[in-house]
C-alpha cells in the first residue's frame, strides 16, 4: 500500500516525481488508529475512570433531584410545580451533577495537563444547558404533537 496519492504530475519535473502529494487516507487513518491503541494501552487506566466519572452524571443529578422535589404527595395535594419552576430544579440537579462527574474527570485531568481547573464549571454548565434544552424540547415536541394529531380513535364494538 502507497503511503501517498500524486494529485497530478509536476510539468518540468523528472517523470515520477509527484507536484503535490498528501498522505493516503488509509494510511492516515491507520496510523491515528494505532496512535489512539497505543494511548489507550498506555492511559487504560485512565479511559476507564474517565468513563465512570462521566457515567456518574445521571445518578448525581437523580439524586439531588430527589433531595430538592417536594415529595409526590405533597405535589399532588396542590396545584403542581410550573414549568419554570420544574425547569429550575432540573437546572440546579444538573448543576450538583455536572459538578460532581466534572471534580472526578479534573481529579484524572490535572495530572496530564495544567489549567484544567476550568473542567468543572464547563462540564456542570454544559450538563444543566443540555438538562434544560431537553426538558424544553421535550415539552415543546408534545405540545405540538397534541396540537396537530388527534386522539387515537378508539376501536368500535361490533
Amino acid at each position: 500500500m502507497s503511503d501517498t496519492i500524486i494529485i497530478r504530475e509536476s510539468p518540468g519535473r523528472a517523470p515520477g516525481r509527484a507536484g503535490f502529494v498528501v498522505p493516503a487516507p488509509s494510511t492516515l487513518l491507520g496510523r491515528t488508529l494505532d496512535k489512539l491503541v497505543d494511548s489507550l494501552r498506555a492511559h487504560g487506566l485512565l479511559v476507564g475512570w474517565w468513563t465512570i466519572s462521566g457515567a456518574a452524571l445521571w445518578p448525581a443529578t437523580l439524586l439531588c433531584l430527589s433531595r430538592i422535589t417536594p415529595t409526590y404527595a405533597s405535589v399532588n395535594a396542590g396545584a403542581g410545580p410550573s414549568d419554570a419552576q420544574f425547569s429550575l430544579w432540573l437546572v440546579q440537579a444538573a448543576l450538583f451533577g455536572g459538578a460532581v462527574s466534572g471534580v472526578a474527570q479534573w481529579l484524572l485531568l490535572r495530572r496530564l495537563a495544567r489549567g484544567t481547573l476550568l473542567w468543572v464549571p464547563a462540564t456542570a454548565g454544559a450538563w444543566a444547558l443540555g438538562m434544560l434544552a431537553a426538558n424544553r424540547g421535550v415539552s415543546a415536541v408534545w405540545l405540538w404533537l397534541f396540537q396537530h394529531y388527534e386522539a387515537t380513535p378508539q376501536p368500535v364494538e361490533t
